[in-house]
This record gives structure tokens, sequence and C-alpha cells, in this order.
């Protein structure tokens, strides 16, 4: 069985205060890039759904393995 995983990347993060995604964790990656390289990790493909505006957004997880 094929396993596909999803990262919903596409809130505002009202509440936060900031964009958490953008946020830098303890070891120094942003919550974005630690969420992306542990999905990639665990499944056999994965797909990313962003803000249709947010290239940046994109560009970093397509960097990253996540088209």
């Amino acid at each position: 069985m094929r396993v596909i995983g999803l990262l919903l990347a596409a809130g505002s993060a009202r509440r936060f205060g900031a964009d958490k995604l953008l946020a830098r964790l303890p070891g120094g990656d942003t919550v974005l890039a630690t969420s992306a390289g542990r999905l990639v990790a665990a499944v056999d493909a994965a797909l990313a759904v962003v803000p249709a505006a947010d290239h940046a957004r994109a560009r970093l997880l397509d960097e990253l393995g996540l088209p």
C-alpha cells in the first residue's frame, strides 16, 4: 500500500500572532521545515497546501521535496 501525506500550510496564524510556520524551533529550523522534513521521511509521497499568493512558502516547500 502506498501512503501519501498532506501538509496543510495555508493558515494565517492569527491567534499565534505571527507566521507560526516560520517560527524557529530550539534546533534553529522553522516549524515548516521541520514538519515538511518529517512528513517526507515518513510517507511514500507528499503534497503541501499553501495560499495561492504565497510564492515564498511554496518555493521553500518545493526545495524541501514537497510540490
